[in-house]
């Protein structure tokens, strides 16, 4: 299945080329892999932690990750608060917070 027309303007938005991006169906191992799950609805969170319980603590609706968010308070050092810190996942290349585009899968 094609990309939906919004997700093309979202990806060209980065920089990355939509061309060949495919949508695919969701799998326990994407949500296990995955640093923070944020879905729409609290059904599709209830469906995510059904396929995955492991990632229970990191799925949250976008509310809850807003309510959240809104009440933490930054960190004391600023290099202690940099994107990727305590992440499974190595840091963007340059110390940045943006995550390199997404990869080409076929179907």
């Amino acid at each position: 299945m094609p990309m939906h027309p919004y997700a093309i303007d979202v990806a060209a938005g980065t920089g990355a080329d939509p061309t060949g991006f495919r949508a695919r169906k969701l799998r326990p191992e994407h949500l296990t892999a995955a640093t923070v799950v944020l879905t729409a609805t609290r059904r599709q969170r209830s469906l995510c932690t059904a396929l995955a319980p492991g990632a229970l603590n990191r799925t949250f609706t976008l509310r809850q990750f807003a309510r959240l968010a809104a009440a933490a308070e930054p960190p004391k050092d600023p290099a202690a608060g940099r994107c990727g810190r305590r992440s499974r996942r190595p840091p963007a290349p340059g110390g940045g917070c943006n995550p390199p585009p997404p990869t080409r899968t076929t179907a």
